[in-house]
């Protein structure tokens, strides 16, 4: 019975989110309207140049899975197989004949990206695709998963997949870029497709996601360790090397995996729609008194691209986490908020200072090269253990000055013992701890409401 009420509150609830994020006949208007009036600026462009490409739209809003409000264009210029202009020739000819305030991009294949009257378009050159020959980018298969999914996705599964990109959304697991490193529109779809067309199936089935290799050819049959170092497989039914899943991080699917168990319980709007927490003087406040440690590390926001940007800034906190945990600072979490101006990488520890006493490791017993680290150790007033020989290693337990965390990060950046990224200005940054951090950013609400996320940990449905 219990299970009965909990669906049927389950289907009023993705009811009414289907009335916020299903787009209307009006908005569906409008981005066509723009889509052909694109296609056939491009199409004259290319024939000037001597250009033969098929100009085809992909992406969410081709295949009627796009969500109210995110509007954006994907445009595929589909050269023949044996054209002789590369993509990098067809980019340069958009760029200079289409008068937009053009981005160039990378992911593994360059691409443009622009704003047109508010619509994200991004241009993206490949060569047609034919079975058996060898491909001329990496993207030349790209277009046939809109075919793909247009022929397997059952009747009324494009709502299912707008339901689960919502719900995706709302827990902060959607989109495969280096910032979310969650689950891409190709994968919601395919896990629509893969789970009979249903949103509540690819819930029900979270928790074992991670087991088992979805593929949509039974003649294609790939063991678990051919992508053993992904945390989620489904094979991409357009090349059945390719892991569609990759991007998937661990943290993403256990984040899903949690969300999911706790909305099949008890369906909420919250998980769809998260409240934004108001910021007010106790919200400050109560960081001041908050027990856990904090501190940030503030440095000017390079001009590079998203891509590339939250790829270094990824890599610091990974190095500034193993500096710190080897520093035996227990690292809780560490996340970026990126500015116009500046870059905020936040740091939230279980301790404030590191230990006064420590283990410190020496050589090997086996090695004839422990004299110096004997000598170092055996007459020295803040030895408190040793030298021994423990664990096949000579090791002594030693008192230390206790630092605090700014401190340390700060020594770490300066001797270069963390690790940085070439296009981050970390010898420009600053290091703020807990109340000197609180009194530069108490103004800003957006820092202030991210910090007191971060430092609550909980999910924002558990409110």
């Amino acid at each position: 019975m219990k299970k009965m009420i909990s669906e049927k509150l389950a289907e009023q609830v993705q009811m009414e989110v289907l009335k916020r994020i299903h787009p209307s006949k009006k908005e569906v208007a409008t981005l066509k309207k723009l889509v052909d009036d694109l296609k056939g600026k491009i199409s004259i462009i290319l024939k000037k140049a001597g250009i033969t490409a098929r100009i085809e739209l992909t992406g969410s809003f081709s295949r009627d899975t796009w969500l109210a409000g995110t509007r954006d264009i994907d445009l595929f210029l589909i050269l023949p197989y044996d054209s002789p202009f590369n993509p990098e020739e067809v980019l340069r000819v958009i760029r200079q004949k289409l008068s937009l305030e053009w981005e160039k991009r990378h992911a593994q294949h360059p691409y443009l990206f622009t704003y047109y009257h508010n619509v994200q378009v991004e241009i993206i050159p490949c060569y047609e695709y034919q079975q058996g020959r060898p491909l001329r980018s990496p993207v030349d298969r790209s277009p046939l998963h809109k075919k793909f999914v247009l022929t397997h996705l059952p009747v009324g599964g494009n709502d299912e997949v707008r339901l689960l990109k919502q719900f995706m959304k709302g827990i902060g697991v959607y989109g495969a870029d280096i910032k979310v490193n969650g689950f891409s529109g190709y994968l919601v779809e395919l896990l629509i497709i893969h789970f009979a067309g249903r949103f509540l199936e690819v819930l029900k089935h979270a928790n074992t996601l991670a087991e088992e290799v979805i593929t949509f050819d039974p003649k294609v049959v790939t063991p678990r360790e051919a992508f053993k170092e992904d945390i989620l497989v489904v094979i991409d039914p357009t090349d059945s090397s390719r892991n569609v899943a990759s991007a998937v991080k661990e943290q993403a699917l256990t984040n899903f995996i949690a969300a999911a168990s706790r909305y099949l319980k008890r369906p909420s709007l919250v998980y769809f729609f998260p409240p934004t927490k108001r910021v007010t003087e106790q919200t400050v406040n109560k960081l001041y008194a908050h027990p856990l440690a904090f501190a940030a590390i503030i440095y000017p926001r390079p001009a590079i691209v998203d891509d590339v940007l939250w790829g270094q800034i990824r890599k610091l906190e990974a190095s500034v986490a193993k500096y710190l945990e080897r520093q035996e600072l227990r690292v809780i979490s560490i996340d970026t908020v990126v500015t116009q101006e500046e870059v905020f990488t936040f740091i939230l520890t279980q301790q404030s200072h590191t230990p006064e006493e420590r283990w410190q490791t020496g050589p090997p017993v086996a090695l004839n090269n422990a004299d110096e680290f004997i000598r170092k150790y055996q007459n020295n007033p803040s030895t408190i253990y040793g030298p021994a020989p423990i664990g096949k290693r000579w090791q002594v337990f030693v008192k230390q000055k206790a630092k605090r965390l700014d401190e340390l990060i700060t020594e770490g950046i300066q001797r270069k013992m963390i690790t940085t990224p070439s296009h981050l200005q970390l010898k420009e940054s600053k290091v703020l701890f807990k109340d000197a951090l609180l009194e530069q950013i108490k103004e800003n609400k957006e820092l202030i409401r991210f910090l007191s996320q971060l430092v609550v940990g909980k999910p924002p449905y558990l409110c």
